[in-house]
């Protein structure tokens, strides 16, 4: 009896020594078939009570916030400026650029008081407009952020104060007990965000422009800005789709299981598929795909890497159990910042007035917008729900007073505050603000504003004075052919050739690995071409696609005479004296064979006057005799 106690308290404490040495996802319950789908979600075990939470839970989602440590958030610890500006860089979906500078890139003296781990970060905050190099020279290390700074921070982001159809007449509205002593030129900024409803104050009507943000309240700004965010080509974006499920279909394979989720919003239906591991709230509680019904209101936040790959991250979905309600017609009234609202009047010349609120999804001609981005008169369809006496407003979707131009770009604005100039067919000319919203292609091709260039042919869809959408075309660059003599060639990281045209006109051509050099009807290297030589090149704008070169020497030669200089590096050369007086600069081919007194030996065993015969191919010594 003993021996077997014995035996179940050895077995006992190997499976507890075992418990604690095997790493977590060894013990992790197996996924798919034989339970129910559990996904392992990260959690932060300080966040569960906090009003913050759900905000927390998407931006961590997203990659945008991490945590103080594995399992902790601090969601009431104050923000750094650095870390508000690292948030918003990631926001916009350029943390590879940031994480790709070295350290020569980051040693100007505005980041002097910026930490290390967030030079590269802020540099793109500067490059983007976010933060002006004067700011960052005012900053003191680890100095918070206030309510004002993120303000500024977020009109810079979201178009900067120019791009905003205000000026102090508006200023009025804001009817802010505590901003005494602010000027003109910063309360525009509390402006913007209190009315495009991101930071609107407190029921007591204090903005409290000095107060300081904490990580909690930077989630929920986050979480609000997110979806209004353009895309940035070619990095990693996050996307916000807001709508009904209106069919949800399990998949259950080996690896994992995954639902197909078609959600309909007010541009169309579309399908996502979700994993298990995705994080997946419910009515306010964790939840895991099989709670996910068909007539739910859903929130998912779709994350697309700079590789292309996208995947749903996070998921809210609430059941909607109140009487909807749709109104469609032009609105008539709107009330910005705290109790905002929408007013439409439809054409039966009856009014509705629904609230409006963080989970209400806005679009202006497909584009999700805030509500201060809307104007009387437009034309608008909300869908809502009664809830007591009143509607509450889930989608504005509205039409924009649009113009289209249709011209070529006279002037592209990329520094400070973004425009296009465009002359119309008429000769009118008109200057259009680009925002991070404005939608921009070129050649039928995702581009930025620095891609255009004047001369472009170019179709500008306009609400206002806002570009709404460009559309460029530029005509393909064309192959042609350059001839003449080289005036210049330069090696090393940047290789290029130049030619002086037989007019007298001379351009510079990048020479590329992809280069072909022709030297006398040899593939040759552009370091084996000289000055004066005769050349033809195809070209395709500034790039060198084909040199074909002729030597004026002959293919083979000899030369004799005293060696008079002999030099080492990444290019070998020498200089020869013939019995005439005249010296000849000769290039060494990397392979060489030199001969000293009759035996094999090598270019650092000659020496200065030495009687040498070079032996020399399409001009490069390939063989040396020397005479000690």
């Amino acid at each position: 009896m003993k021996r077997a106690q014995k035996f179940l308290l050895v077995c006992l404490t190997f499976l507890l020594v075992v418990t604690m040495v095997l790493p977590q996802g060894v013990l992790a319950a197996p996924k798919g078939k034989g339970g129910p789908w559990k996904a392992p979600k990260l959690k932060f075990k300080d966040i569960e009570k906090s009003w913050a939470r759900d905000y927390i839970a998407q931006m961590a989602a997203a990659g945008i916030l991490r945590g103080v440590s594995e399992d902790r958030f601090a969601p009431d610890d104050s923000v750094e400026s650095a870390q508000v500006l690292t948030m918003l860089v990631r926001a916009l979906g350029y943390e590879d650029r940031a994480l790709a500078y070295d350290d020569d890139d980051l040693k100007q003296d505005y980041l002097r008081a910026v930490p290390d781990w967030a030079k590269g970060y802020v540099q793109v905050a500067v490059e983007k407009g976010i933060v002006t190099r004067q700011e960052l020279r005012s900053w003191q290390r680890g100095q918070n952020a206030t309510r004002l700074d993120v303000a500024r921070y977020l009109a810079a982001l979201l178009g900067g104060e120019a791009d905003w159809d205000y000026n102090n007449a508006d200023l009025k509205y804001l009817r802010f007990k505590d901003l005494a002593g602010i000027p003109a030129n910063l309360r525009v900024y509390i402006l913007i965000v209190s009315n495009a409803g991101i930071m609107t104050g407190d029921d007591m009507g204090n903005w409290m422009p000095r107060g300081l943000l904490n990580r909690g309240q930077m989630a929920k700004i986050l979480a609000l800005i997110i979806g209004r965010l353009a895309p940035a080509p070619g990095q990693s974006t996050r996307q916000v789709i807001t709508g009904d499920i209106v069919r949800v279909r399990y998949r259950d394979n080996a690896d994992e299981a995954y639902a197909n989720v078609t959600v309909e919003t007010s541009q169309g239906t579309s399908t996502y598929t979700v994993y298990e591991d995705c994080d997946i709230y419910v009515d306010g509680k964790a939840a895991d795909l099989e709670d996910l019904k068909e007539g739910q209101r859903v929130r998912l936040l779709v994350s697309r890497s700079s590789s292309g790959e996208t995947r749903v991250v996070y998921v809210r979905a609430e059941s909607v159990k109140q009487e909807k309600v749709e109104a469609k017609g032009t609105i008539s009234g709107l009330t910005l910042g705290l109790n905002a609202s929408v007013t439409v009047r439809t054409d039966a010349n009856r009014e509705h007035t629904f609230q409006v609120d963080e989970d209400t999804e806005i679009t202006l001609a497909g584009r999700s917008v805030f509500l201060s981005d809307l104007k009387r008169g437009q034309a608008v369809t909300v869908k809502g729900y009664r809830e007591g006496n009143e509607l509450v407003a889930l989608e504005i979707a509205a039409e924009p007073d649009e113009q289209e131009i249709k011209g070529r770009v006279t002037a592209v604005v990329t520094n400070g505050r973004p425009t296009i100039s465009v002359e119309d067919k008429k000769g009118t000319k008109l200057t259009f603000r680009v925002t991070s919203r404005t939608s921009i292609r070129l050649n039928d091709k995702r581009a930025v504003l620095e891609d255009l260039k004047p001369g472009d042919e170019v179709e500008v869809v306009a609400s206002g004075n806002e570009a709404l959408s460009i559309e460029a075309t530029r005509p393909e660059p064309e192959e042609k052919e350059v001839s003449g003599k080289i005036a210049a060639l330069v090696f090393g990281r940047e290789p290029s050739l130049t030619v002086r045209t037989s007019a007298g006109r001379t351009a510079t051509y990048k020479v590329t690995e992809d280069t072909r050099i022709i030297l006398d009807g040899k593939r040759a290297t552009l370091d084996v071409l000289r000055i004066g030589w005769e050349v033809e090149l195809i070209v395709l704008e500034n790039e060198a696609l084909e040199v074909e070169a002729t030597s004026p020497e002959p293919e083979e030669y000899e030369l004799e005479g005293k060696l008079v200089q002999l030099k080492f590096g990444e290019n070998n050369s020498l200089i020869v004296e013939n019995e005439d007086g005249r010296q000849h600069e000769l290039r060494i081919a990397n392979i060489v064979r030199v001969r000293l007194d009759g035996k094999a030996s090598t270019l650092w065993q000659l020496e200065i006057g030495m009687e040498v015969e070079l032996h020399i191919k399409s001009g490069l010594v390939i063989a040396i005799e020397a005479q000690d």
